[in-house]
């Protein structure tokens, strides 16, 4: 995905997946949402992501992980978000 390199799945959902990807520039792990292409010619599902990424963009707390960027490559939509580590 772009200058997000994907390492390795996290999890899947309704409305795509989430996996491990690296920052190249800044060499940062970080979780790469991706909205499921069947989703994207969807209006209405475009809509809610970016409803989505618009309030995580404004969400600010140590216990809620940090949006850093969403953008679109050719019809692939995607979010990028702090990586945390599972701790179990």
């Amino acid at each position: 995905m772009g200058q997000y390199p994907i390492h390795e799945p996290l999890g899947r959902g309704g409305t795509g997946g989430v996996c491990k990807a690296m920052h190249q520039t800044m060499n940062r792990v970080v979780a790469l949402k991706v909205v499921a292409s069947s989703l994207v010619k969807n209006e209405r599902a475009q809509q809610m992501f970016m409803r989505e990424v618009r309030a995580a963009a404004r969400l600010m707390h140590p216990n809620i992980v940090t949006a850093y960027d969403a953008n679109q490559i050719g019809d692939r939509h995607y979010m990028v978000m702090e990586f945390v580590a599972d701790s179990g």
